[in-house]
């Protein structure tokens, strides 16, 4: 179930200065308390509500009642995201499908829930959920037009952000890997200076090693890189030239 957190604005707010999925999904819940007649409080969430991605509530309301259903394990924001349909609720502290929860809503003001999935295509990316303090208050028969929009508003907000982590997270990883290659390209060439072979020994002689110790490639490509004069590496670079060449021989031995 969703853990709701509710920050202060200035927590909000990417270093980058864009906004956070943080605020983005905070954003959300205050446009469903809005556009929902009768709802006082709502909280979204990303991914499955058992181990959300990320979660924001628009008070410590909400808050408690996402508390609640993590707690309890079961209620209408996991129903909606394992169903992909709304579920709606009257009363959480005394509805029969989800025994576990109404003992721990109790004490709480929220009563009556509405749980939306939000959707990207066919898959359930996250849920939209809006809280009444009054029971039987929300009723996803009475606009279901005006709850569409919202559900639609909601998830292309939830879908467009996680586009944008991945294509971020993708150019990151370009990054990495351009900066992995050149300092491998230039391990190389340190390596076969300092051993007086090819770059195509020293590439083989850095592999054995990365092997050898279980160390990632482009990790010791930088130690390499980052010492060109000379290094407590020599010697096991040079052990592992010594293998390499020998291996060569071997193969061209029988071949």
């Amino acid at each position: 179930m969703p853990h709701g957190l509710h920050r202060p604005p200035h927590d909000t707010v990417a270093d980058d200065g864009e906004t956070s999925e943080q605020q983005l999904l905070a954003a959300v819940a205050e446009l469903a308390v809005r556009a929902v007649p009768r709802s006082r409080w709502a909280s979204t969430c990303v991914g499955d509500p058992a181990q959300p991605a990320a979660s924001a509530a628009d008070s410590a309301e909400a808050q408690a009642a996402d508390g609640a259903q993590w707690r309890a394990d079961e209620g209408p924001t996991a129903d909606a995201h394992r169903t992909g349909t709304a579920v709606v609720t009257a009363d959480l502290t005394a509805d029969p499908r989800w025994p576990r929860l109404a003992a721990l809503a109790a004490p709480g003001a929220v009563r009556g829930a509405l749980a939306l999935p939000l959707c990207s295509g066919d898959r359930v990316v996250g849920v939209l959920t809006v809280y009444s303090d009054v029971a039987g208050a929300l009723d996803p028969g009475t606009d279901p037009a005006r709850l569409q929009v919202v559900a639609d508003v909601a998830s292309l907000v939830v879908s467009a952000r996680h586009q944008m982590a991945e294509l971020r997270s993708t150019a990151d990883n370009l990054q990495v890997a351009m900066r992995s290659r050149a300092a491998i390209e230039q391990a190389k060439g340190v390596v076969a200076v300092r051993l007086g072979c090819s770059t195509e020994l020293a590439f083989e002689a850095l592999s054995t090693v990365s092997q050898d110790r279980n160390v990632k490639l482009r990790e010791l490509a930088a130690l390499v890189a980052s010492d060109p004069t000379g290094n407590e590496l020599d010697e096991l670079l040079g052990a592992a030239l010594v293998k390499v060449v020998a291996r060569r021989s071997r193969t061209e031995a029988t071949g």
